[in-house]
């Protein structure tokens, strides 16, 4: 199977088991992706405020920090970033 190849696009992935953090970004970076890490929400956060643009974000439900994944994703959404 074939599997599509990134063309530019970043990632941000969010993840606060550094073993599934690395697997991750490993595959992802494997695939051409550029990707930004975060370890919780307020990584996250920091990471969306000063990037030039995130073209998706792959987040772990339930983080340390205060933060969910979900109200990141709302987060993002409402800034359009």
């Amino acid at each position: 199977m074939d599997i599509p190849r990134a063309r530019g696009e970043t990632v941000l992935l969010v993840e606060d088991d550094p073993e599934l953090l690395k697997l991750t970004n490993a595959l992802l970076d494997g695939l051409g992706y550029r990707v930004l890490r975060a370890k919780d929400g307020k990584t996250a956060f920091a990471a969306l405020a000063g990037a030039d643009g995130v073209d998706l974000l792959l987040t772990d439900v339930m983080m340390p920090g205060g933060m969910s994944g979900p109200a990141l994703a709302a987060w993002r959404a409402k800034i359009g970033h």
